[in-house]
């Protein structure tokens, strides 16, 4: 019993220091703006496109919009996210979606 208990108490302070961890070197969206300010391609490609969503350049649409709905999500405004970084995400989308 007391072994389970060792084991419960040495698992559960590794899980406090990795979510400690984690969460100082997240970086804030304003940081990752000024870090990759010049790194999206004007005007924005096909290729750039699905790097930004995930997705290959010949996704379906079915996985382009799988993609952007879980993307779009986490990037809105109204839940935290960057108004510049949900524009990125519906343009990808858009490109994508683009009949060519």
């Amino acid at each position: 019993m007391l072994t389970g208990m060792a084991v419960f108490a040495g698992s559960y302070a590794a899980k406090t220091l990795i979510r400690a961890h984690r969460l100082r070197s997240t970086k804030s969206p304003e940081q990752l703006i000024q870090m990759y300010k010049h790194a999206f391609e004007d005007p924005m490609t096909r290729r750039e496109a699905a790097l930004i969503l995930g997705v290959s350049r010949v996704a379906n649409e079915n996985d382009v919009m799988k993609a952007y709905k879980t993307l779009i999500t986490l990037n809105h405004p109204d839940r935290g996210g960057t108004d510049y970084m949900a524009m990125k995400v519906n343009q990808a989308k858009d490109i994508l979606l683009r009949k060519e």
